[in-house]
């Protein structure tokens, strides 16, 4: 009777052990889908993020071509008269410091997309982790 008893407790132990890791397996099963949620929301985070800064890259380049279109117009208006010559080196001036920054902001751009790239690689590392476990 006592071995009974001693049994059908070591089986009990053993079935809300089985339900408690049950519970965790479930819990965990949740976990890495709301993970699984996040990465995919990076993801396309990421892409939108790749997107806007091959846009910046190319209005950069636009606006760049823009000014060299300028500062050329510019250099032809300088040889009208004196008055003229100096107010047309002023905006020289500001062409080469937009041109400038300019340059800045295609380095950042650059930048920003080597960064995204490297953030891609790793949510494209996590997300097979994710499924391989």
């Amino acid at each position: 009777m006592e071995q009974a008893k001693g049994i059908q407790n070591i089986v009990k132990g053993i079935v809300e052990d089985i339900e408690s890791r049950t519970n965790l397996i479930i819990e965990s099963t949740q976990s890495i889908s709301e993970i699984n949620g996040s990465v995919q929301n990076l993801n396309v985070a990421s892409e939108a993020i790749v997107t806007l800064c091959v846009n910046q890259q190319k209005l950069s380049a636009d606006i760049q071509r823009l000014m060299g279109t300028i500062s050329e117009g510019s250099s032809h208006i300088t040889t009208a008269t004196g008055e003229q010559k100096h107010a047309m080196n002023e905006v020289m001036e500001a062409a080469e410091l937009l041109s400038s920054i300019m340059y800045r902001v295609i380095s950042s751009s650059e930048k920003i997309v080597g960064v995204t790239e490297t953030l891609t690689h790793r949510i494209a590392v996590l997300n097979r982790v994710i499924i391989e476990h």
